[in-house]
């Protein structure tokens, strides 16, 4: 059993690298599409990097390689490999690769560092049954625990998120800098000699390292941020566009049921009773009538209305539309269409026949409160983070509505709060009234 624990050891610490290198690859692979024969490619690409290891273990001490030199062209090659798999499994571009390449050498770099440094703090070495059993369990823990950072912000993005030609520059040139003063280290010894001087030193590398890592994650929540805003404008400027074609559409319709009910009065005494209450009834479906004390509300709700009734949704609302007033009309909209929009899509989903949907928009002391319930299939909801995941297909559009809303209430310095409760979901906004000279 020694023999045998003794080989398993030896091909770790000989070629345990190949491993930490591919799974650190991987893990930032996952955001990009698949070539055909994912699984055959991704054996061949690992099998190249390994045979390469086992033909510098000995082509290595054949030719008289050592020191520095030595060391610096082995994981040079192995690293050109790792990237070169990723290209040949994956359909990446060039700076998405550069990503990759960054991420993956900090991240085993990062982790195998800390590992060092337990063994240098523990008195034990690369072969020992501590570091057996140490090494696996700290890479596991480091890459879940990165895994788990870059996997929730990165999902479902773009590639152009990616590419950011200097800050991966930076990042390269950081990585492979704190690799290249980590070699030139182990060449002298000073972990056996001087641990705390190491240890110090060791320290400083994972720092250099784990800001090349930060570094990425800021290049694709950077991009991702000015995407997002840029999409939000747009949709608020679109929003305020539909609102001017709404209230114009809804005066239209006025006049025409007007002029409608006028030419019925005159003739009211020569058509049959029933056939003239069925017009009447007509008129009134388009004749709804809001009274809120804020124009825009009242043309959006007259508009919805007839979306309501058609689906059979029950609908409340006690509006005090005057508390918006300091709101611009495309700000009135966004969030009231949007938040609207929502709860529509959710009831379409209820299969029970109390489809319920109230809005109120109340002013307390400084604060306008608004509030949306309606009810939900509540097991279809999927939190991811602040907001639920979106139930379109296309997700790279998800929470942009209710991001939008929430960008609406900041701005004046507001909340926005999502909740689910027995079966009923709630949102609720809270801004502040900003102070005017007539205030």
């Amino acid at each position: 059993m020694s023999g045998l624990f003794s080989a398993v050891v030896g091909f770790f610490v000989d070629h345990g690298y190949t491993l930490e290198l591919t799974a650190a690859f991987t893990m930032f692979t996952v955001y990009f599409e698949r070539r055909n024969l994912f699984y055959g490619r991704f054996l061949l690409g690992y099998l190249a990097l390994l045979g390469y290891s086992f033909l510098w273990s000995f082509a290595a001490p054949a030719l008289g390689l050592s020191g520095f030199p030595a060391f610096f062209l082995k994981y040079s090659v192995m690293l050109l490999i790792a990237t070169l798999n990723v290209l040949f499994t994956r359909k990446v571009r060039t700076y998405s690769l550069l990503f990759v390449a960054v991420c993956g050498m900090a991240t085993q770099h990062v982790v195998y560092v800390f590992y060092t440094i337990i063994l240098v703090l523990s008195g034990f070495g690369f072969d020992s049954l501590f570091s057996a059993i140490a090494n696996p369990l700290l890479v596991v823990l480091g890459y879940s625990v990165i895994f788990r950072i870059f996997y929730a912000k990165f999902r479902g993005v773009n590639q152009e998120k990616f590419e950011s030609a200097s800050n991966v520059f930076v990042g390269l040139v950081v990585v492979v800098l704190s690799i290249v003063l980590y070699l030139l280290v182990e060449e002298t010894q000073v972990r056996f000699e001087q641990k705390m001087v190491y240890i110090l030193f060791a320290f400083y590398d994972v720092i250099c390292a784990a800001l090349a890592l930060i570094l990425q994650y800021n290049i694709v929540v950077s991009r991702k941020l000015l995407d997002d805003n840029e999409i939000l404008q747009y949709l608020v400027y679109r929003q305020e566009n539909q609102y001017e074609s709404l209230k114009n559409n809804m005066e239209l319709v006025n006049i025409k049921c007007h002029d409608m009910k006028q030419q019925i009065s005159m003739y009211e005494d020569r058509m049959d009773p029933g056939a003239l209450q069925e017009i009447r009834d007509l008129i009134e479906i388009f004749e709804v009538n809001y009274k809120t004390g804020n124009e825009v509300l009242d043309a959006f709700l007259a508009e919805k209305s007839l979306l309501l009734k058609d689906q059979e949704i029950e609908f409340n609302c006690i509006i005090d539309g005057k508390a918006l007033s300091f709101m611009p009309n495309s700000e009135i909209y966004t969030l009231f269409g949007n938040a609207f929009d929502n709860a529509v899509e959710a009831l379409s989903r209820v299969r029970k026949k109390n489809k319920l949907l109230s809005i109120s928009v109340k002013q307390r002391m400084d604060l306008v409160v608004i509030h949306f319930e309606n009810t939900c299939n509540e097991e279809e909801l999927d939190f991811r983070g602040e907001f639920p995941m979106t139930t379109k297909e296309n997700h790279d559009y998800h929470g942009l509505g209710l991001r939008s809303m929430k960008l609406i209430a900041e701005k004046y310095g507001g909340t926005m709060s999502v909740t689910v409760r027995e079966g009923i979901f709630n949102l609720n906004i809270v801004i502040p009234v900003p102070f005017t000279d007539e205030t």
